[in-house]
Parts: C-alpha cells; sequence; structure tokens
C-alpha cells in the first residue's frame, strides 16, 4: 500500500504526487483505481501553510518552486484533457 496526495487548481486541474495531472473528470477516474488497488490518497490544499510545504517538498522539483507561492500553483491554466 502506497501514500498518494494530491491537491487541486483553479483550473480544476488535479495534481498527484505519482507525477500525473488529470482534469477533474479523469482524476475522479484515476482517483477510483487508486484506492482499489489499495492506495491510502490523501487531499492536501495549497493555502495552508502546512500542506504548501509538504506539497514543495513531494511535488516536481526545488526549481519548480523557486520563486512560486500557492496562488502561481493555483491559477495554472487547464491542460486540454491532456495529462502531462
Amino acid at each position: 500500500m502506497e501514500n498518494i496526495y494530491y491537491y487541486k487548481t483553479a483550473s480544476d486541474i488535479w495534481v498527484f504526487s505519482s507525477c500525473r495531472k488529470y482534469e477533474a473528470r479523469e482524476a475522479v477516474d484515476y482517483l477510483r483505481r487508486l484506492r482499489s488497488e489499495g492506495n491510502r490518497v490523501e487531499r492536501l490544499y495549497l493555502d495552508v501553510p502546512e500542506h504548501f510545504k509538504f506539497i514543495k517538498a513531494l511535488f516536481f522539483n526545488k526549481d519548480y518552486w523557486e520563486g512560486r507561492s500557492w496562488q502561481d500553483e493555483y491559477e495554472e491554466e487547464p491542460l486540454n484533457g491532456e495529462e502531462k
């Protein structure tokens, strides 16, 4: 069993610690699959300071976060149906 974390952006992109990004519709299916495989899934909130510290340590690399606030991440653009 693995711990998987995720957060959401203003454009309803769900970003998972498993290095995947999905729009809401696909994210719900992915979340269901993760849980059915026995993974523990927990949502994090960008605007909660303790969560944001954890997000910066767990998601992407240090360079990605340099100069970025939680607001910058929250306002990301939609993926147009594509996984990144």
